[in-house]
């Protein structure tokens, strides 16, 4: 077999992706840091509430799985596709749970950093969606 026959074609914006998804893993690790406190200050309630910290602890870890499946993009990795969808499933999923407790507190200004997530959710989502995207990631000599 020849070196050309080995490689494997990368999809449209594979390298804007991967550094986009090292970019969403610095901002999950931002919400980390300032979920609860960026807009209501030391005194509220939600920054003393349980729950907004368990949502930190799981932003943060949001930030780093989006960190590796970046690596897992730009080397085209079999496991970064399934990773990936099950990631941003979870983040939808935490937006939208920021989403509830916030609008529940009566509170309106925080709302934009979890509509972010949900707007990087739809860009994430339509690249992956790609037939290019799918192909590249689901061939089964698509590397180890």
């Amino acid at each position: 077999m020849t070196q050309a026959s080995n490689e494997r074609i990368r999809p449209k914006l594979t390298g804007f992706m991967a550094g986009w998804l090292v970019f969403v893993g610095f901002y999950q690790m931002f919400l980390a840091a300032k979920h609860g406190g960026l807009f209501f200050g030391d005194n509220s309630l939600l920054q003393q509430d349980i729950s907004t910290m368990t949502l930190s602890i799981a932003y943060a870890v949001m930030g780093v799985l989006f960190m590796i499946i970046a690596y897992g993009i730009w080397n085209l990795r079999w496991w970064a596709y399934p990773l990936g969808l099950v990631v941003q499933g979870m983040v939808i999923s935490l937006a939208l749970v920021g989403i509830t407790r916030w609008l529940a507190a009566g509170q309106q200004a925080p709302i934009i950093w979890d509509s972010l997530d949900l707007i990087f959710a739809a860009i994430n989502l339509s690249w992956v969606m790609a037939r290019d995207v799918r192909t590249a990631f689901t061939n089964k000599e698509s590397g180890a």
